[in-house]
């Protein structure tokens, strides 16, 4: 995995992907300790900024799959799109950032 840097963020046009995957959510990493798999994105936003989108947890429980996707379906631009953003405390536990670029997370 590339490390995010203000460089990366100053290279790349607004809504690259920067770095993406998945995380358990319980123990380190924990939304809402449901211990489901969660696939994410970090976007470039528009303003020399980014944000870490995840799959919403509870998109299991929605009847309509036209809605939301089951967890562990979502491509990355339904996640870029409807996805919940990661609180900025919890960044690090995902990437490997430098101080400066994670001072530009978009809370």
């Amino acid at each position: 995995m590339n490390k995010i840097t203000m460089e990366l963020l100053d290279e790349v046009e607004p809504g690259f992907i920067l770095a993406g995957g998945s995380f358990r959510d319980n123990g380190g990493t924990n939304i809402m300790n449901t211990g489901n798999k969660l696939r994410w994105v970090a976007i470039r936003g528009g303003i020399n900024d980014f944000a870490i989108y995840f799959e919403n947890i509870w998109s299991n429980d929605v009847e309509s799959e036209s809605v939301y996707p089951k967890l562990g379906y979502w491509s990355d631009d339904q996640i870029k799109m409807y996805g919940d953003k990661l609180p900025k405390d919890m960044v690090r536990e995902l990437v490997d950032i430098d101080d400066k670029a994670l001072s530009r997370y978009r809370s």
